[in-house]
């Protein structure tokens, strides 16, 4: 999604698909260690079939995705509200570095289900997008699998209004598996709902919890339009088809979409600065947004945009445009103070932004990069590190050149990123 695994200074690329299979299952704890090559069907098939357990983890990838991947991005599932994203499933790693050493962290390491034995190292490695190690196997946290399922779905008069009705919900200790809100354009588009801003809600497990959950979901929903939960169906059946992409991309039209999270005080004016800064990108045909994934503190802001630039034909301009699109969501984003990217990761395409997120942090994480990497061999290029190799693909935006002072944001030096073709 980010371009994380171009090589874009050549070298060798692993293909980890050899290590794959669960080596281990401690059903009472809820404890489960698969290989880092394991795909996600197999993984939950084995899980569901030999032992009842589930964890929860199902991101829009499930069919072509791994647990190394799952781990190496910081992954979600649609189910989050529920199980968590990856950093909270994961109990433990096993990681080779650079120099051959294998590190074992957290459960695989022999710890208990919590320690206060110095910094947590399994969370270094979350995330790490390949820069720092190999990940080679994980230890993750497992549940019994749900024997009781509720959906609902409502209408908003206004996005604002379903975000501060999911944002009370969660506050008050509900957390339905799947809580998404998809504005005005995205309901009609995608699930054929014209009655206004579309929040669908589903939940799984224990009886007595799920009630429980989705009656506080209902009374802050109170003012909202009832829907028919097949909407709900609708979505489950849909969830994972891109091939409406595909399409549109065969027109010559660029499409993609980013990710980001804000605090609940923060979200409603994201969301409309975000729409607003993309529809002043020249060419732009539409931007929309959905709320996918929400805490107790704040949520996910899911966007979607298209266009041709200034010349459908013209590959240069496509790229400005693709490039201009990104800086206005990602500009927004630093504004209010949100995450740049909440589960796609950095990559290529987010890592000019990532020093200034990060502010005095990325120094800290380039003298992690240089202790573990002094080398430069792992990922090189990536996540706005130096690298010896030379300049990275994305470079660092330049203020003077943002898209609201008529710049093209970030320059190219370099191989593309290959989600400018996306």
């Amino acid at each position: 999604m980010t371009g994380g695994a171009i090589p874009v200074f050549g070298g060798v690329a692993l293909d980890m698909r050899g290590l794959a299979g669960v080596t281990g299952v401690d059903r009472t704890s809820g404890l489960v260690t698969a290989l880092c090559g394991t795909y996600g069907p197999e993984l939950a098939r084995e899980l569901e079939q030999r032992h009842g357990l589930t964890l929860g983890h199902w991101p829009q990838s499930i069919d072509v995705s791994t647990v190394g991947g799952w781990v190496a991005c910081r992954a979600v599932g649609q189910y989050s509200t529920r199980y968590g994203k990856i950093e909270d499933i994961v109990n433990g790693l096993e990681v080779v570095l650079a120099d051959g050493r294998v590190v074992r962290t957290g459960g695989l390491a022999g710890a208990g289900p919590r320690s206060s034995t110095g910094p947590d190292l399994t969370q270094l490695f979350l995330g790490s997008e390949g820069t720092l190690g190999i990940i080679t196997s994980a230890q993750l946290r497992a549940r019994p699998l749900p024997p009781t399922e509720r959906r609902a779905a409502f209408a908003f008069p206004s996005f604002d209004e379903g975000l501060e009705a999911i944002r009370r919900t969660l506050q008050r200790g509900a957390t339905p598996a799947v809580v998404r809100l998809h504005d005005t354009t995205e309901a009609a588009r995608s699930w054929g709902v014209d009655q206004g801003h579309l929040l669908i809600a589903l939940d799984e497990g224990d009886e007595h919890v799920i009630e429980a959950s989705m009656r506080v979901l209902a009374e802050e929903c109170r003012h909202a339009t009832p829907l028919d939960p097949a909407v709900v169906g609708r979505w489950l059946e849909k969830r994972n088809d891109v091939s409406e992409l595909t399409e549109i991309t065969r027109l010559g039209i660029v499409a993609d979409t980013i990710e980001v999270a804000a605090c609940w005080s923060e979200l409603p004016a994201l969301y409309h600065d975000a729409l607003a800064a993309l529809s002043e990108v020249p060419g732009n045909l539409f931007g929309s947004a959905h709320g996918s994934h929400s805490y107790v503190d704040g949520g996910c802001l899911y966007f979607t945009f298209a266009g041709q630039g200034t010349g459908p034909d013209d590959l240069p301009a496509r790229e400005e445009f693709y490039r201009r699109s990104w800086s206005a969501v990602m500009e927004a984003t630093l504004r209010h103070r949100g995450s740049i990217s909440h589960h796609h990761g950095i990559g290529l395409v987010r890592s000019g932004y990532l020093r200034q997120a990060l502010g005095e942090g990325f120094s800290v994480l380039e003298g992690v990069k240089t202790s573990l990497d002094p080398e430069g061999i792992l990922n090189p290029g990536k996540l706005g590190l130096p690298c010896r190799f030379g300049p990275s693909p994305w470079a660092e935006p330049d203020p003077s050149t943002s898209p609201e002072r008529g710049g093209q944001g970030p320059t190219a030096e370099g191989p593309h990123d290959g989600g400018a073709r996306s």
